[in-house]
């Protein structure tokens, strides 16, 4: 996948650490320092002031998940250094002052973002594979943790599993990556 050459001055809603379950505020960081140039990062893309029910209980279910898929990956190494789970409050930073068109339109250019809420998952700073799903129910945020946290973070961070590396490659299923 491309590289992004990102050098942006958006601010991130948060970090959380793989060893470390707790969001640390770094809103004065940039996209391009905390996911980029540090490398290896699974990114959550949410929207903090939904405007349905629908999206108040996708970015819910997408925030739990996120933070679950955290903890189980907080003895997964890459470079030296464990994966960094960052969410990123898009109508925080993106959206003021944009009209909806605008924002997605930015989103999209900037991070190959579809939708919101979506996992963006970098591998040596370039972005790797996302899946833009927002999760209705409670069997999907049971899969997408045990899909991403059991399947797709360990064949990706640590090497294939039984040969395989596991991917969405867009879309809201995981499968083997070709």
């Amino acid at each position: 996948m491309r590289k992004l050459g990102l050098a942006l001055g958006l601010g991130l809603a948060g970090v959380v650490y793989a060893g470390d379950v707790l969001v640390k505020s770094v809103i004065d960081r940039t996209f391009q320092r905390e996911v980029v140039d540090y490398g290896d990062a699974v990114v959550l893309f949410y929207g903090s002031a939904p405007s349905t029910e629908e999206k108040i209980v996708e970015n819910d279910n997408n925030r739990r998940a996120f933070y679950k898929i955290a903890k189980m990956s907080k003895e997964i190494d890459r470079n030296g250094h464990p994966i960094k789970f960052v969410t990123y409050d898009i109508q925080q930073h993106v959206y003021q002052g944009m009209s909806g068109e605008e924002a997605s339109e930015l989103l999209n250019e900037q991070f190959e973002v579809v939708g919101i809420p979506s996992l963006h998952f970098y591998r040596d700073g370039e972005l790797f594979d996302t899946m833009p799903c927002g999760l209705r129910d409670e069997g999907a945020v049971v899969a997408t943790i045990n899909n991403i946290g059991k399947g797709l973070i360990p064949s990706v961070y640590e090497g294939p599993l039984d040969g395989k590396i596991y991917g969405y490659e867009g879309t809201c299923r995981l499968h083997e990556l070709k």
